[in-house]
């Protein structure tokens, strides 16, 4: 938050010493891209006149994501609305929206309900909360010229176009997280029971020389493992979230499932050991709560 504001007034001063001590390896040539490991700078576009934060990420989508399981977390470990807790809620809130991302959002608006109605149960408070966030939204996308046009661009895109270019150009493309996941169907259709596995020569497209990288994790998971590998990685994520709700005396234990499938549906990063940890985490606390209850036998 303190980079983004610094970098918000004197933005050029900013841009001029992360480029130059820019650790990303020229990652990203194409856009305004810097990285010292901590804060990263990625600016494609521009909304409502301010920056886009994305943290320590590659870019914004994926930070909304790891704050908002934080948030999530946070909440249901701390239910006491004490002026510590508020304070760190309301820092969560506002780093999500300084995000600017869509997924983000959706994950807040998500949490914000669920706390409100489950955790505090205060249902005056949960449609304040919403109201906000709706507002809010509302405002950054009349401001934004592109946000809905990039949205609409992306349900739009055809996936036989994005592999024609691919072959034509010989170069990798990567379509978003709606067309992402019509080639995983494709590629579930072909491999329907247990997936392509680690044979990528199999993906849909790849026979005929085209090179698309898919970012819809969900999709991902269902065309690499087929049937068998999602259903069993579905159970995971919904024991984990039983499990976590019952340790924490909770209600709702449909959240986390939910956290975890827009996470997923948006980036591929629930297939990374950050976020599989956190969907294992009900397995983890399991086999740790068990232990603890030998020790003391």
């Amino acid at each position: 938050m303190i980079f983004l504001l610094i970098w918000q007034i004197i933005p050029n001063t900013i841009e001029t010493v992360f480029n130059k001590i820019d650790l990303s390896g020229n990652l990203f040539a194409n856009k305004n891209y810097s990285s010292i490991v901590f804060y990263t700078i990625s600016e494609t576009e521009n909304l409502a006149g301010l920056k886009r934060n994305s943290g320590y990420c590659w870019e914004p989508g994926p930070f909304s994501c790891y704050i908002a399981l934080a948030l999530f977390f946070f909440i249901l470990k701390n239910k006491n609305l004490n002026k510590n807790n508020i304070t760190k809620v309301v820092l969560f809130i506002i780093t999500i929206l300084t995000t600017k991302s869509t997924t983000g959002y959706i994950l807040l608006f998500i949490i914000i309900l669920w706390s409100a109605v489950y955790i505090y149960k205060n249902h005056y408070l949960s449609l304040a909360i919403a109201l906000m966030l709706i507002c809010i939204f509302i405002f950054i996308s009349l401001r934004s010229p592109i946000l809905w046009p990039k949205i609409k661009d992306e349900f739009n895109q055809d996936i036989n176009v994005i592999i024609n270019r691919s072959i034509l150009n010989e170069r990798s493309y990567a379509p978003g997280r709606f067309a992402s996941f019509r080639l995983a169907i494709e590629d579930f259709k072909n491999y329907p029971i247990a997936g392509y596995g680690g044979n990528t020569t199999l993906r849909y497209g790849f026979q005929y020389g085209a090179q698309v990288v898919t970012i819809n994790g969900l999709g991902n998971i269902l065309s690499r493992y087929g049937l068998i590998g999602f259903t069993i990685f579905t159970f995971i994520v919904i024991y984990s979230g039983s499990w976590l709700i019952n340790k924490y005396n909770a209600k709702g234990k449909i959240i986390f499932p939910l956290v975890i499938f827009v996470i997923g549906f948006s980036f591929g990063i629930i297939e990374t050991p950050i976020i599989f940890s956190f969907i294992m985490s009900g397995y983890y606390l399991r086999e740790k709560h068990h232990k603890n209850n030998i020790n003391k036998i």
